[in-house]
């Protein structure tokens, strides 16, 4: 029916959004009025919704309706060649940890349309991205974003990390001449790639698992005793114990470490949940103290800091 398909995406992890322009070739046009069906990329947990934002044939916007038990959108279409459609992904990204994440994306719906299927996929370089399969898949690098090219409509799997959290696992990331992400690790590649397998085969049986609904898919969180394992947490504490009156202003903390308003937020979130920060609401602006199960973590880290 098409005579190609081709997909970009931009993930914002911080935010859980995808943004999505795909492009529809026709093999043929016809002057017959007629609908036409297109795939969209389904939600794959409960809380992930998608929403259009227009269809268009050039700057002819077009007539549509929705299938969200199918999920694929029904156009109207007359003389028509191609078709552009732009919509929102939200909430297919999971956080199974701090600065650790999950995202599927099924693409199987495309594989009985069209010959011709590309999709090109980026996120921010400050996550480091492996995709499984990794069947007919290319990734590029520029100074902003790491871009996923894929060629087969299949389902995937994507484990995404947070840079800084690579060096506190034993491993750093460089990029090799033929574009591919080498591993080196002080634990050794077969025990991370192995470790990251893991996590794919785990994700894609709670994906299957939802397909079917058969079972509620709940991710387990990381447990309070393994927060000061993360260095930008141990950086919280410690910035907001030197403020054990007035506190702190949770955008100064964004100044303090250096690190992204998105990746603080998440950081000073889980704290407060743990009861090892309390979060004061003053204006228009969030001051940030230690509880007394803060203090004694701070005085704890301070302790290990001298001893080094």
């Amino acid at each position: 029916m098409f005579q190609s398909v081709s997909i970009n995406i931009f993930f914002d992890i911080s935010d859980n959004i995808g943004y999505v322009e795909e492009n529809i070739t026709f093999r043929q046009t016809s002057n017959e009025t007629y609908i036409a069906i297109i795939p969209l990329i389904p939600p794959i947990k409960n809380n992930s919704r998608y929403a259009i934002l227009n269809v268009r044939s050039g700057n002819n916007y077009l007539l549509y309706s929705i299938d969200q038990k199918e999920n694929v959108l029904k156009v109207i279409v007359n003389n028509t060649a191609s078709i552009t459609i732009n919509y929102m992904l939200f909430n297919y990204v999971e956080e199974v940890g701090i600065g650790l994440y999950t995202l599927f994306l099924d693409l199987s719906s495309y594989s009985n349309i069209t010959d011709d299927f590309i999709v090109k996929i980026s996120f921010l370089n400050t996550y480091d991205v492996k995709i499984y399969p990794k069947i007919g898949t290319k990734t590029s690098y520029s100074e902003k974003y790491i871009t996923i090219y894929l060629s087969y409509p299949y389902t995937y799997t994507f484990v995404i990390t947070e840079k800084s959290l690579e060096e506190l696992g034993g491993y750093k990331s460089s990029i090799s001449e033929t574009g591919t992400t080498a591993i080196t690790s002080s634990f050794g590649d077969y025990y991370y790639y192995i470790g990251l397998l893991v996590i794919a085969i785990a994700g894609l049986l709670l994906f299957i698992l939802f397909r079917r609904r058969t079972m509620r898919v709940e991710v387990e969180t990381i447990p309070a005793t393994d927060l000061l394992s993360d260095e930008t947490i141990r950086d919280i504490i410690l910035i907001v114990g030197k403020y054990p009156e007035q506190g702190i202003k949770q955008s100064e903390l964004v100044r303090k470490t250096g690190k992204p308003k998105s990746t603080i937020s998440r950081r000073v979130n889980r704290l407060a949940k743990e009861e090892i920060i309390k979060i004061i609401r003053k204006g228009k602006y969030n001051i940030i103290k230690l509880t007394p199960k803060g203090k004694q973590l701070y005085e704890k880290l301070l302790e290990e800091k001298g001893n080094e």
